[in-house]
């Protein structure tokens, strides 16, 4: 079986794409082209120690002009010599060849000579020349200064986000023995339903049951632990919601591949938490709400919102089993903010308020699936549909 939503890339090099690997001299030779043309064309789109996704946004769209003027470029392949020739501007270095497979999920920097990445859904080490010690440091504070964040000794962790949305987080000393990064991958097109079938992710019974929980317009939470596709699953729900019905969708970073068009998304930033942003969404005439990760006290928010009025709401939820557990880890985060609630008045409150749960799971081997979805009502958790070949452990 293969893994939930491993990439079908069909990549075949044709003679118009000489450089068969991110380190080939052909390659070489033709980015450093293109980074001399990109200096002749505008040296202030390039030339920034801090990357804003303004800047980010600039160098882009000058990096694909100069890409398509190549004559030698197949059409084909301008995205993917593009995001090349950004990587090679914004200095990534030897993290090229990673960032470059669409195949690689997660990139694990554990030190110098201790590289890991998830291939596939699947743990596997990886040999990279990330220089010494201090090359690895600067390479943290390269990452790091893209976000405007200072890393330092003083403030040994940081965050920041690639030109394609994919999360990093750099960690110095004296926190760790060593410089460590953490890159963690977003999704560059959307995974099909035919492809989620065809993985065995899930069955037609399973996505008919998920369809019509979407048409009802029911609440619904994603839950799981770490890795199984919450993300990637709540992306082809929000693709079965019906045009007309108005989106806002809320996240602490871009990850949701949506290609409709009645969406507005909502990013944390500054003082404007995902709390704040979903009473915000509020005043927006949502029609549904949906909240890329619930892991604090807008559990309370969300919760007010799926009960005044925008019925057909969905969120994403970390959890380590399906039944009553997300909603008990629900009611415990919604009481942050309502601390005058007890547990089992917010717990009542939820059963009134969420219709369903599915629950991910995943193998050691990266295979990712819909385990059950379960209907939430007063009389308890009961099961609507069930993955036939892979009961729950």
């Amino acid at each position: 079986m293969e893994s939930f939503w491993s990439p079908r890339m069909e990549m075949t090099w044709g003679p118009l794409v000489p450089g068969r690997g991110v380190g080939s001299p052909a390659l070489s030779d033709r980015l450093d082209r293109w980074e001399q043309a990109l200096r002749q064309r505008d040296a202030s789109a390039w030339s920034h120690l801090v990357w804003t996704r303004e800047r980010l946004t600039r160098l882009e769209q000058l990096a694909e002009t100069v890409v398509r003027e190549d004559p030698e470029v197949a059409s084909e392949w301008v995205g993917w010599f593009t995001r090349a020739l950004v990587n090679r501007v914004t200095g990534l270095g030897p993290l090229d060849r990673l960032l470059l497979d669409d195949s690689v999920e997660d990139i694990l920097v554990n030190g110098v000579d201790n590289v890991y990445c998830v291939r596939l859904g699947a743990m596997e080490p990886v040999e990279l020349d990330l220089g010494d010690s201090e090359d690895l440091l600067m390479l943290a504070q390269r990452l790091a200064s893209r976000a405007g964040t200072v890393i330092n000794t003083e403030h040994p962790m940081a965050d920041a986000e690639l030109a394609d949305g994919s999360r990093i987080h750099c960690a110095i000393p004296p926190v760790v023995e060593e410089p460590c990064i953490t890159i963690r991958r977003r999704r560059q097109r959307k995974w099909s339903v035919e492809e989620a079938l065809e993985a065995g992710s899930l069955d037609k019974e399973g996505w008919q049951c998920l369809l019509e929980l979407i048409r009802g317009q029911r609440n619904v939470l994603v839950t799981g632990g770490a890795g199984v596709g919450k993300t990637t699953l709540l992306s082809m729900l929000v693709e079965a919601v019906p045009e007309e019905e108005r989106l806002v969708v809320i996240e602490d970073v871009r990850e949701l591949v949506a290609l409709r068009r009645n969406l507005v998304r909502l990013i944390t930033a500054g003082r404007w938490a995902i709390h704040d942003l979903v009473v915000q969404a509020l005043r927006m005439r949502p029609d549904r709400i949906v909240v890329g990760e619930v892991r604090g006290e807008e559990a309370f928010d969300l919760l007010e919102a799926m009960a005044s009025g925008h019925a057909g709401s969905l969120a994403t939820l970390h959890s380590r089993s399906g039944g009553w557990a997300p909603l008990h880890r629900l009611a415990r985060l919604a009481q942050r903010r309502a601390r005058g609630f007890g547990f089992e008045q917010m717990l009542e409150q939820i059963v009134e308020t969420v219709d369903a749960v599915v629950w991910m799971q995943r193998d050691g081997a990266g295979r990712r699936w819909v385990a059950s979805i379960e209907e939430v009502g007063s009389s308890g958790v009961k099961p609507l549909w069930r993955h036939p070949s892979r009961p729950p452990r």
